[in-house]
């Protein structure tokens, strides 16, 4: 996998803060929050209970699929592995009075991708044609993205494409020719291996 920094956004709105200052506080049940590896997203927490002078700490119920970490009322977290887990995020004020809020988060790829690719034996005796065609959704801005392309044992990781934006459709097709040995029942397989962010 190449290595990536950890880029950070802040997301306003969603059911992390509270109401308008306006009107009598009241905090929104956390929704589901996605995140992707080597990513992070920024919230700020919110508490019906809690008082002037709290603290606040941050947990996940699995660190190989989503880290966390809190700065104030600021809660970070950073997908790791694909999978899903619990941040539990836990206040206590000056009075003594502790709450404590669960977010569900779920670690997924950053782009959802499609492919089908088809064999054909060349116009040498060892080697196959392989057409190919498929399509990219990213979930957020990305800079790189990368396939890997499978056939019988071989598998070899190219660029598929560059400069892609959040729920924008990118359609990619491809003619490879593959010299080997004849393989019997020979057949192909594509699917997104790895991006680099946009942000990075």
């Amino acid at each position: 996998m190449r290595r990536s920094r950890v880029p950070v956004l802040v997301l306003v709105g969603l059911a992390f803060a509270c109401e308008s200052p306006t009107t009598l506080a009241t905090c929104r049940e956390p929704g589901a929050t996605q995140i992707y590896p080597r990513y992070s997203k920024e919230h700020e927490v919110c508490f019906d209970a809690i008082g002037d002078g709290a603290t606040y700490t941050a947990t996940s119920s699995d660190t190989d699929v989503v880290t966390a970490g809190i700065a104030g009322t600021t809660l970070t977290v950073t997908g790791q592995e694909l999978g899903s887990a619990r941040v539990t995020v836990t206040a206590t004020d000056s009075d003594g009075t502790t709450q404590t809020v669960v977010y569900p988060v779920v670690t997924m790829h950053a782009a959802l991708g499609n492919f089908h690719c088809s064999v054909e034996l060349g116009d040498n005796p060892d080697t196959y044609d392989i057409t190919w065609e498929g399509w990219v959704l990213p979930y957020v801005d990305l800079a790189e993205v990368y396939a890997r392309h499978t056939f019988d044992d071989q598998s070899n990781v190219t660029l598929l494409g560059t400069n892609l934006n959040q729920g924008h459709t990118y359609n990619y097709s491809g003619v490879r020719q593959i010299w080997t040995e004849s393989v019997d029942n020979a057949d192909c397989s594509i699917e997104i291996a790895d991006y680099t962010y946009a942000s990075e």
